[in-house]
């Protein structure tokens, strides 16, 4: 048997100036995906006084996590370093090394142990603005069940890119998104008490989002909010 309802999200997100700009305006800023098991998206920067900051989600464990840590030039275009990200699952020290063709991209591989991530980055650029009311659907595919849900998507002005999701009928936090300049998004959201793990694209002329995935039950879930 199939059931529904309608599902209205409404979606505001504050600090919408601050987002528009990343973390910094170096050249050693960069907006990096990784693929894999820990596959995530994160910004990073490599700073003047040879330390690494940044922060990101990843599709394992829900919440931003922050990245930390130091490097040093090793040859033309190379980078060592060492770096610690720190989540809701734990800390976890890394090594670094990577390749960087200035202004263009990125590549490095960070490990520890028999964790491996590969970063695939490009410089970082301005970010969508995501601010205002949306109306959407939120879809469980095995269940064939549509919920409903009120958000707030609240911009984190120390991380441009990244908003807290909070339950308007709760006003509790339920999840995170980051979106990058490509309009790439990566989102956690508790639907019906279980954490899904969420990708997709913010299409910025029809102002619609739709994100796509797993929760932790393997239920394929689809979320569409399109701006009103």
């Amino acid at each position: 048997p199939t059931s529904s309802a309608i599902s209205i999200i409404w979606i505001s997100a504050l600090g919408a100036a601050s987002r528009r700009n990343p973390p910094s305006a170096s050249s050693n800023s960069w907006e990096v995906t990784t693929s894999g098991v820990g596959a995530s998206t994160l910004f990073v920067s490599f700073n003047d006084d040879l330390t690494i900051g940044g922060y990101g989600v990843r599709a394992d464990c829900a919440g931003v996590f922050n990245l930390s840590g130091t490097w040093q030039p090793a040859g033309s275009g190379g980078i060592l370093g060492s770096i610690n990200e720190d989540s809701g699952c734990g800390e976890l020290p890394l090594s670094l090394s990577a390749r960087v063709n200035t202004g263009r991209s990125l590549k490095a591989t960070a490990t520890a142990g028999v964790v491996v991530r590969k970063w695939r980055g490009i410089p970082l650029s301005s970010l969508p603005d995501l601010s205002g009311q949306w109306l959407g659907e939120a879809q469980d595919k095995k269940l064939h069940v549509t919920t409903v849900e009120g958000y707030d998507f609240v911009g984190r002005d120390a991380s441009p890119g990244v908003f807290d999701i909070v339950d308007i009928a709760t006003d509790s936090v339920v999840g995170c998104a980051i979106i990058t300049s490509r309009n790439q998004v990566r989102a956690h959201v508790i639907i019906d008490g279980r954490d899904s793990s969420l990708t997709g694209k913010f299409n910025s002329k029809r102002r619609r989002l739709v994100l796509k995935g797993l929760d932790v039950a393997r239920h394929r879930i689809t979320i569409q909010v399109t701006q009103q």
